[in-house]
């Protein structure tokens, strides 16, 4: 014969989980749907979004800018060199090209599609003497040359209304009978700048 023997739980079953057939409170729930919103952001602020696969890259070699991209469809590329602007369809049979640069910022930007790139070149160099010699007497030139034309052009005003003096003087009053003849203008002389020479 055998028997049997009931041994009895050391403690209660409601004693496993006491919140059995609870809900949790709403103010639980909405700190909890609050972090994990919070916590989403953090990750997609964290990873940032996602950076065009254009791949360009700018490189200076012998005093001309190497660009080169990943290959892609429609392509537009625009150099603005200074005051000087450039913009070029790229077929996409080409994925990079040499360009001489003007001046020492050069900002190019690529665009496929939706997507784009924007590079800035700036050189640290200030040249060589003899360029900057170069550039300087250039923009004397240029100055010399607007200074003469400026004066060409107050001389040719002085003309004119010299002659407009004369052919109103001219005129009979008969013609004229309310007009009086504007003061005569006497010619400008021609200002010496001894030191432009």
């Amino acid at each position: 014969m055998s028997t049997a023997l009931a041994v009895p739980p050391p403690f209660p079953l409601e004693a496993v989980n006491p919140h059995r057939g609870r809900r949790l409170p709403w103010p639980q729930l909405l700190l909890w749907s609050v972090t994990l919103t919070l916590a989403t952001a953090l990750v997609m602020v964290y990873r940032g979004p996602r950076e065009p696969s254009l791949g360009m890259s700018v490189n200076e070699r012998d005093g001309q800018l190497v660009i080169a991209w990943k290959p892609a469809t429609n392509v537009t590329l625009q150099i603005l060199d200074g005051p000087w602007s450039t913009s070029l369809n790229i077929p996409p049979q080409l994925s990079g090209l040499t360009y001489a640069r003007r001046t020492s910022d050069v900002s190019v930007l690529l665009v496929a599609g939706p997507d784009q790139k924007l590079a800035r070149f700036v050189s640290r160099e200030a040249g060589t003497p003899a360029e900057l010699s170069d550039q300087m007497r250039a923009l004397s030139d240029q100055a010399r040359s607007a200074r003469f034309e400026t004066e060409s052009g107050l001389w040719r005003i002085t003309q004119l209304q010299s002659t407009a003096n004369k052919i109103v003087g001219e005129l009979p009053s008969a013609e004229i009978p309310s007009a009086k003849a504007p003061a005569k203008v006497a010619p400008r002389k021609r200002p010496v700048m001894s030191w432009w020479r």
